[in-house]
């Protein structure tokens, strides 16, 4: 198993978005994905945290509108995948 596969399942957010989402909508395998897709999807799953302007209810859990305990999952979620771009992009 290639080792960004295994930094996306530690991941819960972004191995959600694959396997509940994208693989079965592209009939694909998690590791059928190439990098690049997967830091895609990282980026644009961090960007529904962190972008006001996004229209998502993970916004609103990462500035704390939901409670501090989902706040505070939510920020443990920015940090990996904030993680995982920075050790995979190129």
């Amino acid at each position: 198993m290639r080792k960004i596969i295994k930094d996306v399942e530690k991941c819960w957010e972004l191995y959600t978005q694959f396997t509940d989402v994208l693989c079965p909508d592209d009939k694909r395998e998690l590791d059928d994905y190439s990098d690049e897709e997967i830091i895609a999807e990282a980026i644009y799953t961090r960007d529904k945290f962190t972008d006001p302007m996004g229209g998502w209810i993970h916004y609103d859990e990462y500035i704390g509108e939901e409670g501090k305990e989902c706040q505070k999952h939510a920020r443990k979620t920015v940090r990996q995948l904030n993680a995982l771009i920075k050790k995979y992009q190129k």
